[in-house]
């Protein structure tokens, strides 16, 4: 972990306030594991499994691995096979390189639902698998997800206050915060931005609300389309101008003067076509960050990989900066 990520406690930014206290929002993972212990099919190990499927919807073997510390890949396939023979969990086979032997993904069964709304309030069961690109992408947003809550259980200093997944969120959680309306009451029009991901980041006196952005380099950079990068971007724009963003303060108890926008994306080169689009609608400094995918790790993902707006600024900026 970098050293000037650890000792930071955010710095001065014009995206904080100070608070007089803290407090963050993150919870040991697990679900009332003597409960489902006491059934001697299961172990503690399952119980989190189980846990950490609720919260994140579906993951694959890979990333229930590295949530929970099996010591292999083969040992956290066998608890995910017993799980599923015993109708907890539902798999998908999932194609990730290609044609062959496909990796399972995995998403909790109705038993499994049964199991947590006994002794805690069921998470919600989000969006159905629609689509391999929609599995994809939701794998993408669970590992950034799963980057950021490993670097920040090995800060010190900065937590994960919350973060919102879009295939949870919809637009039904807490106030219409994703509406936007463009130009003046006799003409204005309302825009929706549904961003892939909303999270914050905890100081010690501070909090920073950040939207994120995963790119598989499916959709154009500039164009009339509202999938552009181009047209998103301006979204964000008019959604900081219009101050609607502030909503969040509700749903994570801060006062937010403004945000960021992360964009990870495949290549540098791709990288360096979002800065160009971006420059040509004006100077953002760090208003949107950038990086890629091969950058993002635990002992990274808070430290200084993140590309500026400006293509002509060559420093790389952290996120608690």
């Amino acid at each position: 972990m970098n050293k000037e990520v650890l000792q930071s406690g955010f710095g001065n930014s014009e995206h904080y306030q100070p608070v007089a206290q803290t407090k963050s929002t993150i919870k040991p993972t697990g679900l009332a594991v003597g409960f489902m212990v006491g059934r001697k099919e299961l172990t503690s190990r399952d119980a989190l499994i189980i846990s950490e499927l609720g919260k994140h919807s579906v993951l694959n073997v890979r990333q229930i691995k590295t949530l929970l510390n099996f010591p292999s890949l083969d040992r956290a396939q066998r608890r995910c096979l017993a799980l599923y023979r015993r109708g907890l969990v539902e798999r998908i086979p999932w194609f990730s390189s290609g044609p062959g032997k496909p990796e399972f993904c995995y998403i909790l069964s109705n038993k499994a639902f049964q199991y947590l709304s006994m002794v805690q309030k069921a998470p919600s069961r989000g969006n159905r698998i629609k689509s391999s690109l929609f599995l994809e992408h939701t794998l993408l947003i669970n590992d950034f997800w799963i980057c950021l809550e490993l670097a920040c259980r090995a800060n010190s200093l900065i937590k994960l206050a919350g973060f919102i997944p879009e295939f949870s969120r919809g637009h039904s959680r807490g106030v219409k915060s994703t509406s936007i309306v463009v130009g003046e009451p006799e003409t204005s029009r309302k825009l929706t931005l549904v961003p892939d991901a909303v999270f914050c980041l905890a100081g010690e006196n501070k909090k920073k609300l950040f939207f994120l952005e995963i790119d598989r380099a499916t959709g154009k950079v500039e164009s009339q389309s509202y999938r552009s990068f181009a047209s998103q971007a301006q979204k964000y724009i008019w959604y900081q101008q219009g101050k609607d963003f502030t909503d969040y303060g509700k749903i994570f108890s801060y006062p937010f003067p403004g945000f960021q926008v992360l964009y990870v994306t495949t290549s540098e080169n791709r990288l360096r076509h979002y800065q160009q689009a971006l420059s040509r609608l004006g100077n953002f400094q760090k208003f949107v960050l950038f990086a890629t995918f091969e950058k993002l790790t635990p002992e990274t993902m808070l430290g200084k990989i993140w590309h500026p707006s400006g293509i002509e600024d060559r420093n790389l900026y952290s996120l608690v900066e």
